[in-house]
């Protein structure tokens, strides 16, 4: 279980600090509280940074459609090894 109660502002501020890790691979935030806003921090996080993340897990969050497709273009978004 990777629960940390990250909600929506938790994810805006955890992915203002994504920048300084362009490094980042794998990043587990299951079991918490992200949304459709924190889904779309997480797009303009990576939209701004060229990120190498190839595992990305997020399941048992309360992401709905919209959260869907801003995750959605941040992954393509995403350069690929």
């Amino acid at each position: 279980m990777n629960q940390c109660d990250l909600d929506d502002e938790g994810m805006r501020l955890f992915c203002l600090g994504l920048g300084v890790n362009s490094t980042l691979q794998v990043l587990s935030l299951k079991n918490n509280k992200i949304g459709d806003a924190g889904a779309k921090a997480f797009e303009s996080a990576f939209a701004q940074e060229k990120m190498r993340l190839t595992h990305l897990y997020l399941s048992k969050n309360q992401i709905g459609d919209e959260g869907a497709k801003a995750l959605a273009r941040a992954l393509r978004s995403l350069k690929l090894s």
